[in-house]
């Protein structure tokens, strides 16, 4: 908790707000991320999956997968989360 005075003030209605935007994707149904957001994210979970190998193997044992068909699930299902 932060103490009453002008800091703690100031700062909640930064985070209420930053709070707000941040949930809009969950809690507006025809919020639509720009386009950058998305690419972004996308890079963003590219980079983590082709750096954890065992997530790599964990998905293509439970789905059945190529390795190559990976990436493409990815953007796939990231899109559907971000854009839908």
């Amino acid at each position: 908790m932060l103490p009453d005075g002008d800091f703690k003030n100031t700062l909640i209605p930064i985070i209420n707000s930053y709070m707000r935007k941040s949930m809009a994707i969950t809690t507006n149904p025809i919020h639509n991320p720009p386009k950058e957001v998305v690419a972004e994210a996308i890079q963003a979970m590219l980079k983590i999956i082709n750096k954890d190998r065992g997530m790599r193997d964990e998905a293509i044992l439970l789905l059945k997968l190529k390795e190559y068909q990976i990436n493409k699930l990815l953007i796939y299902l990231l899109k559907l989360m971000l854009e839908t």
